[in-house]
C-alpha cells in the first residue's frame, strides 16, 4: 500500500497513524461541529446496553440532530489499520453492528441524553433555541426518541470506506471518513480531511424495504421516555385534523382515532398493520392474532385495545405520523380523578409548584378569546403564533394568575401559552379563525371580525 501525503503551501504532510482507537475519537470530538453539524449535540455518554440475544454492547457515544429530518445517531469509531480488513476486525464490526441491531431497549440512554441536557443549563437553553416554542420532554419523546437511532461508524482509513460501507448496509447505517495528516508526524501541524454527516436524508431503510421505527413498550404505567406519564389519567377531548373529538377513555380515543384516519385514508390505511410493538402486533385482519381487539369502523382490521395510556398515546403518534399528520397528538386531559386515587387511602404527598392547576387557579380559556382577535387585527389580519402570544401576554399579564406563568408538569411549555392554543383552537372551529391558514401562522376570517366587532366592548367566550 502506498503512503498517503498531502500538499499545503510547499510543506508536506503525511497520514497519522494514531496509537489507539481512543486518541482517535478524541481527534474527531474536537470537531463534532464540522463533522456532524452545527445543530447536532455529541453524547459521550457509555451505558451498557442488553441485547435481545447474544452479548450486550456499550457504543461509543451518541448524537442528536436538531434540524429536519429529526434523528439521532448511536456512534461507533474504528481504528482499522489493514488494507483489506483483517477477518477478526472485520468479524468485530460485523458483531458490533448486529449487536446494536439486537438492543432490547434504548429507555436507559434515551433518559441519560435527557438528564444530561438538564444538568448543563447552556445546553439546555441551546436546544430550547433550535427547538423554538416546542416542549422538550414532548419533542424527544415524539420527534427524536420515537424512532431507533442510525449508525455511524467513523473510520480513519479510506481505503476501507466501501467494505464498512457494505457490513452497514442492511442495518441502514452511515460510513464517516476522518483522516488526519501531520507535519513531520506532529499533530501541532496538522490537516484533517473528512466527509461530513448528512441529515437531509430519506427514511433509513432495512433490507429494502422502509424502515418503520418501533417504540419500546416498555414497562408497565410508563412512557418511553419517562418524561411524560398519562398513567392514572383520563383523556377529555383530542383533536385532530382541525377538529374536536370527546373521548373519555383511552380505548375510545384510539378507536376513534383509528376510525377518523381510517375515513380519509380508505385506499391506504392497511398500512397501519406494519406497526408493531416488541412483542405483539397492534393491528390485524384477524382479530385471533390480537388479545383484546375491537373492529375498526367499516374496515376489516381490528386494533389492540389491551394498552395502558403510554402505549395508547405513542400508537396515535405513530399513526399519525405513518399517514404524515401533523404530530404529537394535542390532548386535553380531564380533572376528574380515576377511581384508584380517588380511594387511596395514604395520605396525599405534596406536590411541587408545577402540580396541575385547579379549577379557577388559572385564567379560563374564554378570557383569551377576545385579545387574540384583538391581537390579529392590530397585526393587520394575520400573524406569526410566536409574535401573536407576545401581545396576548401584553393584554394580559395584568389578569393572568401565578398558575398562569408556571410551567406544566410535562415540561417546559408555560401554561397559560398552552390555554390559548386551545382557545385559538375553539375559534378555528367556530370559523372565526382560518382552518388552512400556513403553519405557524393564525389568521383571522371575516366572521371573525363581525364577532369581535359585535362584542368590542367584553370579553366573550366562544359558545
Amino acid at each position: 500500500m502506498c503512503e498517503k501525503f498531502l500538499l499545503q503551501e510547499g510543506k508536506q504532510y503525511a497520514l497519522y497513524r494514531f496509537r489507539n482507537e481512543k486518541a482517535f475519537e478524541r481527534c474527531v470530538l474536537k470537531h463534532t461541529k464540522d463533522v456532524f453539524g452545527d445543530a447536532s449535540e455529541y453524547f459521550n455518554l457509555k451505558p451498557k446496553l442488553e441485547a435481545v440475544y447474544g452479548k450486550g454492547t456499550v457504543p461509543d457515544g451518541y448524537l442528536i440532530s436538531f434540524i429536519k429530518p429529526y434523528n439521532w445517531y448511536l456512534v461507533e469509531f474504528e481504528l482499522l489499520r489493514a488494507v483489506p480488513i483483517s477477518k477478526a476486525k472485520h468479524d468485530h464490526i460485523a458483531g458490533q453492528l448486529q449487536n446494536f441491531k439486537n438492543i432490547e431497549q434504548w429507555n436507559d440512554v434515551r433518559k441519560a441524553i435527557y438528564s444530561t441536557i438538564k444538568k448543563h443549563r447552556n445546553l439546555d437553553k441551546k436546544i430550547q433555541k433550535l427547538i423554538g416554542e416546542q416542549d422538550l420532554p414532548l419533542f424527544l419523546e415524539t420527534t427524536i426518541f420515537s424512532k431507533e437511532p442510525t449508525i455511524i461508524v467513523v473510520i480513519e482509513q479510506t481505503d476501507v470506506t466501501n467494505e464498512v460501507a457494505k457490513m452497514c448496509e442492511p442495518f441502514g447505517g452511515q460510513v464517516i471518513e476522518f483522516e488526519t495528516f501531520a507535519h513531520e508526524n506532529c499533530l501541532t501541524d496538522h490537516i484533517h480531511r473528512f466527509n461530513f454527516l448528512s441529515v437531509a436524508r430519506q427514511p433509513v431503510s432495512k433490507g429494502g424495504r422502509k424502515f418503520e421505527a418501533e417504540p419500546q413498550e416498555g414497562g408497565k404505567g410508563t412512557s418511553p421516555l419517562g418524561l411524560l406519564d398519562y398513567t392514572k389519567t383520563k383523556p377529555k377531548s383530542f383533536m385532530f385534523n382541525g377538529k374536536r373529538y370527546e373521548a373519555f377513555s383511552w380505548k375510545s380515543l384510539l378507536i376513534l382515532l383509528c376510525e377518523e384516519v381510517a375515513n380519509l385514508q380508505k385506499d391506504k390505511f392497511d398500512k397501519v398493520l406494519k406497526l408493531k410493538g416488541t412483542k405483539r402486533s397492534y393491528f390485524s385482519v384477524d382479530k385471533t392474532k390480537i388479545k383484546t381487539p375491537t373492529k375498526i369502523g367499516t374496515t376489516d382490521l381490528f386494533v389492540e385495545t389491551n394498552l395502558n395510556a403510554n402505549l395508547v398515546v405513542k400508537l396515535c403518534n405513530r399513526v399519525l405520523s405513518l399517514f404524515e399528520y401533523d404530530t404529537p397528538l394535542l390532548l386535553e386531559l380531564s380533572s376528574q380523578k380515576t377511581r384508584e386515587t380517588r380511594e387511596k387511602k395514604e395520605k396525599p404527598i405534596k406536590l411541587s409548584a408545577t402540580k396541575r392547576a385547579k379549577r379557577g387557579d388559572n385564567t379560563p380559556r374564554e378570557a383569551y378569546v377576545h385579545p387574540i382577535l384583538e391581537a390579529l387585527i392590530e397585526l393587520g389580519g394575520s400573524g406569526k403564533v410566536k409574535t401573536i402570544l407576545n401581545k396576548l401576554f401584553e393584554k394580559m399579564k395584568d389578569k393572568m394568575t401565578e398558575k398562569d406563568l408556571e410551567k406544566q408538569p410535562s415540561g417546559n411549555a408555560i401554561r397559560w401559552k398552552n390555554i390559548a392554543q386551545w382557545a385559538r383552537q375553539d375559534l378555528v372551529n367556530k370559523g372565526y379563525l382560518k382552518k388552512d391558514s400556513q403553519r405557524g401562522t393564525w389568521e383571522i376570517t371575516e366572521p371573525g371580525r363581525t364577532f369581535y366587532e359585535s362584542k368590542k366592548e367584553k370579553q366573550v367566550s366562544v359558545t
